[in-house]
């Protein structure tokens, strides 16, 4: 759904003084601009689309990239299963705050709101913010991604070689070992 940059000659007269007016009805995800819209509210009437359609799929999957920045925050957010305000979660990564520090992390939570990742509770005074998925989930779609892309989809040719890259440990052998019994029954 493209949205067209509005022109003079799309408004009413007295619209272009520059001012954004965007009316916002959620049940048919329809976005009305008004006046003369800069760049950068384009993309946040964009986010406010993307924000509406999730609120109608909220069992929306995550996707894209986690960056290592995002995934030290949500390294974070998966120890704590109450979740974790700005705050904390800037002691756990950097163990100092400072605004700066605390900038950032807000903005890699942001990141990961929009990703699907991430989700927010705004009851509070300080925002906590969970982890969509778990630790184990995440590793799991990565590892199906890998296989996806460098082993045609396949499993075992993937697990082999890991297994041939790495010397296990007896106890990591017996693990495996009880998976597979496991898998067989």
């Amino acid at each position: 759904m493209a949205a067209a940059t509005p022109t003079a000659a799309d408004s009413q007269p007295g619209e272009m003084d520059g001012a954004l007016a965007p009316s916002v009805d959620s049940h048919a995800i329809c976005i009305t601009i008004s006046g003369n819209v800069p760049e950068m509210a384009w993309r946040r009437i964009d986010r406010a689309r993307e924000d509406i359609a999730n609120e109608a799929n909220p069992m929306r999957k995550p996707n894209d990239e986690i960056t290592e920045a995002e995934l030290a925050v949500m390294e974070v957010l998966w120890s704590r299963d109450q979740g974790a305000p700005v705050r904390e979660i800037v002691l756990a990564v950097y163990g100092r705050h400072e605004h700066s520090l605390h900038a950032g992390v807000k903005s890699f939570l942001d990141r990961l709101i929009d990703k699907g990742y991430v989700n927010v509770d705004k009851a509070g005074f300080a925002h906590r913010f969970f982890a969509v998925l778990s630790r184990q989930e995440y590793v799991g779609r990565q590892l199906k991604q890998l296989a996806e892309s460098h082993f045609g989809g396949a499993l075992a040719p993937m697990l082999l070689s890991l297994v041939e890259q790495t010397t296990l440990s007896k106890k990591d052998r017996a693990a495996i070992e009880r998976l597979i019994d496991n898998i067989r029954d």
